[in-house]
């Protein structure tokens, strides 16, 4: 499978989020991330909900959502952007930018909560967050759920690009299955963390969506591994 590179967050860019002046992330992540923004539009012009996967933990896919998160709502000021917590397993944007857990995805999906009463604003005007909740699903079904393809048709009816963080592939089967419904995947790798045989073992369970992929990026970037690695993917 073809994976086409989308852009690299440099090893010791900030990664340091707040409910401040600046919520979720500093002017770094954005010129970082804003190659990305503009060929994932490329990929995808009409926008919709992108899914940021990882074939495990730690390889930076809740910085590399939040990031293109904040990087699409600077560059785009006159459209909506959205923010979603969709690793229900051990979610983490609610902490990383000041926000209680609750009401979230899971009170969306359990009790059908209006998208109104679950979704939070931030200082960025046009960059709204759907924190992951606590209400109580049964996961992975919930991501064959009806509840789950209106609230996606309710974000996507709401927003012109909507980034989710979800759970690793390899440990969970809910990236998978929320893959499927999603309009576009994005494959997050780390530097000297990402190993090979677990990468394309990720992608292997991609496989079925490959046209849904749009590209990768890469965390904590040193050169040359990060290009030998997303070669070796291809």
């Amino acid at each position: 499978m073809k994976l086409p590179f989308l852009t690299r967050r440099h090893a010791g860019d900030s990664t340091t989020h707040s409910q401040g002046a600046d919520p979720i992330g500093a002017q770094v992540l954005v010129r970082r991330y804003q190659t990305a923004i503009d060929r994932i539009t490329l990929a995808r012009e009409e926008g919709g909900v992108f899914a940021l996967v990882s074939a495990v933990g730690e390889e930076g896919r809740t910085t590399t959502a939040m990031g293109l998160a904040l990087a699409a709502a600077r560059l785009k000021p006159g459209r909506q952007i959205a923010l979603g917590d969709f690793d229900l397993r051990q979610p983490s944007i609610h902490a990383r930018v000041g926000l209680p857990l609750a009401a979230g995805v899971r009170e969306a999906l359990a009790e059908g909560a209006d998208l109104d009463a679950v979704l939070r604003g931030t200082v960025e005007p046009n960059l709204s967050v759907l924190t992951a909740g606590q209400g109580a699903v049964d996961l992975p079904d919930v991501f064959t759920s009806g509840q789950f393809t209106s609230l996606l048709s309710a974000l996507r009816s709401r927003f012109s690009m909507v980034f989710v963080d979800t759970a690793p592939l390899l440990r969970y089967g809910d990236a998978s299955l929320l893959a499927r419904h999603v309009d576009g995947v994005v494959m997050v790798v780390r530097a000297d963390y990402s190993r090979l045989a677990t990468s394309r073992e990720a992608l292997e369970m991609l496989e079925p969506l490959r046209e849904r992929i749009v590209g990768a990026v890469c965390n904590d970037y040193r050169d040359p591994f990060p290009f030998n690695l997303l070669r070796k993917l291809g």
